[in-house]
């Protein structure tokens, strides 16, 4: 069995250096393409140094709620029972919320869903949502008991 633990810490190891070397690289690849939106994107014409500063805070917030997620979905230790806890009554909460405004918030998706979005603000969306994801993947592939 100890054999097991040592194959198994690792492996671990490995999985959480390739990880952060993906993470650097990916990182580098998300501002190059950040650069490359602000300076080529048409939807940005006329306010360049505005985009590129805006994509920037866009990647910053979602990359820290990426990361909040990454924690909150891969607890380890001690913080799996409370983080179950937290989980819960987190569902608990919001799913009562959802069903209680659910007229409400289908009448606010209909009204966003009919209104126009200009070409930068879905440029805006999806690059928070790459980096949100990138960064969720990333700290759950990384978050292991240390021995």
């Amino acid at each position: 069995m100890p054999s097991n633990n040592i194959s198994n810490s690792i492996l671990e190891l490995i999985q959480q250096n390739v990880t952060l070397r993906f993470a650097l690289y990916g990182g580098l690849l998300f501002f190059i393409v950040q650069i490359a939106l602000s300076r080529v994107a048409p939807g940005f014409v006329g306010r360049r140094w505005y985009s590129f500063f805006l994509l920037s805070l866009i990647g910053l917030t979602a990359g820290c709620a990426g990361w909040a997620c990454g924690i909150v979905l891969s607890p380890i230790g001690s913080q799996a029972g409370g983080a179950q806890k937290v989980l819960a009554g987190l569902a608990v909460f919001w799913t009562g919320v959802i069903v209680g405004h659910l007229p409400q918030i289908s009448s606010a998706v209909s009204e966003w869903q009919k209104a126009s979005m200009d070409q930068a603000t879905r440029i805006e969306l999806l690059f928070g949502l790459g980096i949100f994801l990138f960064a969720a993947c990333i700290t759950f592939n990384t978050r292991f008991v240390k021995n």
